[in-house]
């Protein structure tokens, strides 16, 4: 999702234009989660202990949930213990013993191979749509102003605010449609939503003519050629997020047993192997060919801008946690019965984030305008919001 819009940014820059490039990203996008919502066959959870391989069912009563290897001697309720080891309750010796030993039994699944297509192909369609649409909207609301305008930094602010407007929504009621609907139901409400968007976009009223256009005199055949691209990258994404499923475990098991940094970087899928690739190249290549091509201001800038990417990488590490980890800790772990009775599912505590950003983003605008009319900013030269 963060690798491809290096790609999409160039693409528009010098082929398709911003505003063009956004809409195919959102039309993508659009496909990317309708697909989610088809969604598929569901995942049939397997025990294997000693080579045998027997089913799980899944008893759920409220909030209790249960797991049961299902054995030729009866089903044999699962209990976790703290050493790693697994209680078999009702288990007799005859068929499972009673209690099994950390690392004498595996969890699995036995999965569609249909559903599991269609999932990657949605994904891979929402992975190269990100890359067209995340760098180039942002890109259009700067051409908004011209260099030097004092109202650039209040006009990202707002941006921003309207971007956390839209989680706000989003996080409160797709959360509440996939418990009382299903979760075809949230994300088919995002397809909804990208699909509202390309046609704020597509039918502007002439409010974007001549933002976001395309550099003149590009030839129709290179345009071709960027659409047969577009159009490759998507069974490209699917390979390498099928690669990622297939050696995941890889990594892990060399992580597991301290084969070390370059034990661990070998046994990384190709995705992996490409990111760390593009990472190490960029951080080192940038400021070296801003010092080659650009001006000495430009080399510092870049220079200044490479440092901070670096240590960004820990932030977002974090915080990206925030929609797998915390969730499920705040879904397992926490009390979230409001005033009234009602209960928060997991996934609306996201709300938090977004809800804080548009209470103060007004606040922040305004002081951006405030400090520019008193000379004590200066003004923003990026066409990125981060500047």
């Amino acid at each position: 999702m963060y690798l491809t819009p290096l790609f999409g940014g160039m693409i528009a820059d010098r082929v398709l234009g911003s505003k063009f490039s956004v809409k195919i990203g959102a039309i993508l996008m659009a496909l990317g989660y309708t697909g989610l919502a088809l969604g598929g066959q569901q995942a049939k959870p397997t025990f294997e202990y000693q080579n045998q391989t027997y089913a799980v069912q899944v008893i759920e009563s409220g909030k209790d949930r249960q797991q049961q290897v299902i054995a030729p001697g009866g089903a044999y309720t699962i209990r976790g213990n703290e050493d790693g080891s697994l209680t078999l309750e009702g288990a007799t010796g005859a068929d499972l013993p009673a209690s099994l030993p950390k690392g004498s039994y595996k969890f699995g699944a036995e999965r569609d191979p249909v559903s599991v297509a269609l999932l990657l192909l949605s994904l891979s369609l929402v992975i190269v749509g990100n890359g067209l649409f995340k760098p180039n909207i942002s890109t259009m609301v700067g051409s908004l102003y011209t260099q030097g305008d004092r109202r650039r930094d209040s006009g990202f602010t707002i941006f921003y605010l309207g971007i956390n407007l839209g989680s706000v929504f989003s996080q409160a009621i797709a959360p509440v449609l996939a418990v009382a609907l299903g979760w075809w139901a949230g994300f088919g409400l995002v397809a909804v939503g990208m699909t509202i968007s390309w046609l704020m976009m597509h039918f502007d009223g002439g409010r974007l003519t001549g933002y976001g256009e395309p550099p003149e005199g590009i030839a129709h055949k290179t345009k071709l050629l960027i659409y047969v691209a577009i159009l490759v990258a998507i069974p490209v994404a699917w390979l390498l997020l099928d690669n990622t499923v297939l050696t995941a475990a890889a990594a892990q098991a060399a992580a597991k047993a301290g084969d070390g940094v370059f034990g661990y970087l070998a046994s990384l899928p190709i995705l992996g192997k490409a990111m760390i690739f593009a990472f190490v190249i960029s951080i080192i290549g940038i400021p070296l060919w801003a010092l080659r091509a650009g001006s000495r201001d430009q080399f510092e800038k870049m220079l200044a801008a490479i440092i901070l990417v670096v240590f960004s990488v820990v932030f977002w590490t974090l915080f990206e946690l925030a929609g797998s980890a915390l969730t499920l800790f705040a879904e397992r772990s926490t009390d979230r019965h409001l005033i009234g009775g009602y209960e928060m599912p997991g996934g609306q505590v996201q709300i938090f984030n977004p809800i804080f950003i548009v209470m103060l983003a007004p606040v922040f605008a305004a002081l951006w305008l405030k400090l520019g009319r008193r000379g004590a900013s200066r003004p923003s030269r990026s066409n990125s919001p981060s500047a």
